[in-house]
């Protein structure tokens, strides 16, 4: 019989005695509990036996079928209690350290037992993976709103929070999951100081990674702008501050005249007005692509 009090992780594609297994389970203190994937639902089966319906021993296990998709719509749905009528988020805390990711983690716990919602709490990768289940829609809605003010609450904490688009299946949540994991690191790098992250963030990375016709133009006014370095102001006007002044000069801790005096200088440099929404999106994606470019080195 297994005594295992610790928290759970769950690591992928680990060198095994010169096997790569896609799984494995091991207490925080590095005890190895499983080698192969294939004696997880064993070991699933034991846990229960041992703790019955203790469910943080349960949702470790779970995270581990939500990696693999192995049992997805089983073993987690069983543990959401799952219909055909429900409506299904995921929640994802991210961020460089733990203590902030833990403590926004049990704040979003209390939201969501004050709604009394069914939801399965994992620590998967590093980062705090939570799944929702509710039939209603709106109440998700207002859920995203209360999520926001939580990430928003203070100023010095270091941590993203990834929303999922609402879904009816657990398949269409994985796959959502996969392409955050994906795009992590991107997610990081354009949007680090953006709080709440989202699909739309996403799309906006892939377009500039697949826009290859527009790329030669986009290096251009690249060059332009590291001649003068208004690289980072157009950058944190642009993505971090919304194209919103006040919030520019708060991020960068300069005045805001010095922000405009900056602004006036790019429209020079580029022959553009920034009050034009067309030109406003192309630099847009000229930022994206020169965080992307610039974090690399």
């Amino acid at each position: 019989m297994l005594d295992i009090d610790e928290e759970l992780f769950s690591i992928k594609g680990i060198n095994i005695g010169g096997e790569i297994c896609d799984c494995i389970v091991i207490s925080k203190k590095g005890n190895l509990l499983t080698e192969q994937t294939n004696q997880i639902k064993t070991l699933l089966e034991e846990f229960e036996n041992i703790w019955g319906n203790r469910r943080y021993i349960r949702n470790r296990i779970n995270a581990i079928y939500f990696l693999l998709k192995e049992g997805i719509g089983y073993e987690i749905g069983k543990c959401l209690q799952l219909d055909t009528n429900d409506k299904l988020k995921m929640i994802v805390i991210s961020g460089h350290y733990y203590k902030d990711k833990k403590s926004n983690a049990n704040k979003i716990k209390e939201l969501f037992d004050s709604y009394e919602l069914r939801y399965d709490c994992s620590l998967i990768d590093g980062n705090y993976v939570f799944l929702i289940a509710c039939k209603e829609s709106n109440i998700i809605k207002e859920i995203g709103y209360r999520i926001e003010r939580i990430a928003y609450s203070k100023e010095k904490e270091t941590i993203n929070i990834f929303c999922s688009e609402q879904v009816n299946d657990l398949d269409a949540l994985y796959d959502e999951y996969k392409e955050f994991l994906k795009f992590h690191n991107l997610l990081e790098r354009v949007y680090d100081k953006k709080r709440i992250w989202n699909r739309s963030y996403i799309k906006a990375i892939t377009n500039v990674l697949e826009s290859n016709s527009a790329r030669k133009e986009w290096k251009n006014i690249l060059n332009r702008l590291v001649e003068y370095d208004l690289c980072d102001t157009l950058a944190i006007y642009l993505i971090d501050a919304d194209a919103q002044a006040y919030k520019a000069s708060g991020i960068m801790r300069l005045h805001r005249n010095t922000i405009r005096y900056r602004l006036m200088k790019i429209e020079e440099v580029l022959d553009c007005s920034l009050d034009c929404l067309p030109i406003i999106s192309n630099l847009y994606f000229v930022m994206i692509l020169w965080r992307i470019q610039n974090s690399d080195k």
